[in-house]
């Protein structure tokens, strides 16, 4: 055991029967890191840390008290996941930052830099904004309907929708909840081999949705 600044660093492959506030505990038998750490309260208790290159488990409730919010937590070699219940760290409850946010090699917006290839059915297309926010559809026949599902409730939700033209020209009906500047809907290209580009968004969680024209005839 060694001390720095009134804080023990203990290496013993049995949990220490006591501890203060801020002291560490490394057992050596099962490569684990631990830290004296409020719970609850002014509860003190052993609670596991990210260490080291190897795996493990964090199990509990964590409450940081005023003692050691300038404590840097590292979590390495995680492994990345898309699903929303498994991954490098999963949070249930969401996560509360009182200051800065530094993130070392960037943030993966996950659906917003999608592309999806959506097909048409039986005159339907479906864009589902929880799977993509960019959708790219080959006009094989007429669309008649257009469905929007899980725009952000309450919010904002954007999206760009890209239409390439085949041989045959067909339609577009849209929905009424688009706004197109001055109530006009656009002309579809319509030619065999181009596209045109749409970006459409809404501010009233997908009651109304704001259309314009980024491109056409590409």
């Amino acid at each position: 055991m060694s001390t720095r600044d009134n804080i023990r660093h203990i290496v013993s492959t049995a949990e220490p029967p006591t501890g203060n506030l801020g002291d560490e505990w490394f057992n050596p038998s099962s490569n684990r890191f631990f830290k004296r750490i409020a719970t609850s309260g002014t509860t003190v208790t052993w609670v596991e840390q990210p260490f080291g290159t190897g795996s493990g488990t964090i199990t509990g409730t964590v409450g940081f008290a005023s003692a050691t919010t300038s404590t840097t937590f590292s979590i390495t070699n995680t492994v990345a996941s898309t699903g929303t219940t498994t991954g490098a760290l999963v949070v249930s409850g969401g996560v509360g930052i009182g200051g800065k946010l530094f993130v070392g090699q960037g943030v993966d917006l996950s659906v917003t830099d999608r592309i999806q290839t959506v097909s048409i059915s039986s005159g339907q297309l479906t864009l589902d904004l929880s799977s993509a926010r960019l959708f790219s559809v080959v006009m094989t026949a007429a669309i008649t309907s257009i469905n929007i599902t899980n725009a952000t409730a309450a919010g904002a939700s954007n999206f760009v929708l890209i239409l390439s033209y085949s041989t045959v020209a067909y339609s577009v009906v849209w929905p009424a909840s688009f706004r197109w500047a001055n109530g006009l809907a656009p002309a579809l290209t319509n030619i065999n081999g181009k596209t045109d580009i749409f970006t459409i968004f809404s501010i009233d969680g997908g009651t109304t949705f704001y259309a314009s024209i980024t491109g056409q005839n590409y």
